[in-house]
């Protein structure tokens, strides 16, 4: 079965949300699409040729042949996969996942660009100096902060706001994500999953559920992001508790996000392109979805394309850390490693828990198993330092 992969994209800006929603958590922009865009082509040059069969190439018909990748040309025919091959045959996944810096948690990030953030942030600083005890203003710059890399400071803030606003899960949620980004993963688990469980117990869905607001989506996100760093009873029930609570919610882009990490992790991409092809028509500039699309173009071999998406994504949100390891994965195939050394450094100054993987092992290509041949005909891009 020929995969073909077709996604359509276009730009639009987010709706200005409430002081501290998430991103994703407000009602998106009518968007309007480029239906001459194709970003998701044949992953068949990805295949070992000897999975693939023999077809005579018609001599009337010079589109297939130049559309063909160069590895499925040989001898004056194409190759084509065999009707007997599957998917999962096929092997391309994404053996990493999303980090806790390529989530955003204050909507205005991204909506805000340049002096504008930055007059912003520090306003929100100013009015927390004067009001800290004020709700209204402690946990917007918190998140703030979160966002922008100012972890020690978050942490001591929301540990006041949870002292301040008793009884009040958003500061213990958001606290917990500090620990998150600290590496705290057991103490971010004890605060997280009790604030979890409630509401999974109150009904995830359902006349009884209630309204999932930032705080319990944000608590199902970090549990995912720690999980692996727990034990494996513990890793299991984590897993159990977000499969649970995601596949109900196939609008969101934070749990649709994670949904699709589990397809790539699983090969699945026809799956993964389907969700790409849905969310991405409610929120086609939400930063983790482009972070991981990207990566699906670095999987099936679209180096130039990943390029793209990346840079699109740093105009977005710069604090992505996995854009940025990615970007720096690409550069390292193509033999730019002084640029791609330049990305690592940025990665790591975002997420202080790279730093304990080294960098080769970082830019190893191992895991993505696609031919680079087959993009000689496409320059790619030339990635900017920054």
């Amino acid at each position: 079965m020929q995969l073909i992969f077709i996604l359509i994209l276009s730009l639009f800006l987010f709706n200005t949300s409430d002081s501290y929603a998430t991103c994703g958590g407000v009602a998106p922009t009518k968007a309007k699409y480029d239906t001459n865009k194709q970003l998701y082509s044949s992953a068949l040059s990805n295949v070992d040729i000897d999975d693939l069969e023999l077809v005579p190439l018609d001599e009337n018909d010079e589109t297939e042949w130049n559309d063909a990748p160069e590895k499925q040309k040989k001898d004056g025919v194409i190759k084509k996969l065999s009707k007997t091959k599957t998917q999962d045959n096929l092997q391309i996944k994404w053996l990493e996942s999303l980090r806790p810096k390529d989530f955003v948690l204050l909507q205005e990030i991204v909506e805000l660009k340049g002096e504008k953030l930055d007059l912003y942030g520090k306003d929100l600083e100013t009015r927390y100096k004067e009001n800290p005890d004020v709700f209204s203003t402690a946990i917007p710059y918190g998140l703030f902060l979160i966002d922008t890399g100012e972890v020690e400071k978050a942490g001591l803030l929301f540990e006041r706001a949870i002292s301040d606003f008793k009884s009040n899960q958003v500061p213990v949620v958001y606290k917990a994500w500090t620990d998150i980004l600290k590496g705290n993963y057991i103490q971010a688990k004890d605060a997280l999953h009790p604030v979890v469980m409630e509401k999974v117990n109150a009904g995830i869905t359902g006349i009884g559920a209630g309204i999932w607001l930032p705080q319990h989506i944000d608590a199902v996100v970090g549990l995912y992001l720690l999980k692996d760093h727990l034990p494996e009873k513990d890793r299991v029930e984590i897993s159990k508790i977000v499969d649970d609570v995601t596949k109900h919610f196939t609008k969101n882009p934070k749990f649709v996000s994670i949904l699709i990490t589990k397809d790539l992790n699983n090969g699945k991409l026809q799956e993964a392109s389907e969700k790409f092809s849905n969310i991405l028509q409610r929120y086609p500039e939400n930063p983790t979805i482009l972070t991981l699309l990207g990566v699906s173009q670095l999987l099936t071999g679209y180096l130039d394309e990943a390029l793209v998406l990346f840079d699109q994504v740093n105009g977005i949100y710069p604090y992505s850390s996995t854009s940025y390891l990615m970007k720096a994965r690409v550069l390292s195939l193509t033999g730019e490693k002084e640029e791609a050394d330049t990305l690592i450094q940025k990665a790591f100054q975002l997420d202080s828990q790279l730093k304990k993987a080294t960098k080769n092992k970082l830019l190893l290509a191992k895991t993505y198993k696609f031919d680079r041949g087959s993009n000689k005909s496409k320059p790619v891009k030339k990635a900017n330092k920054s």
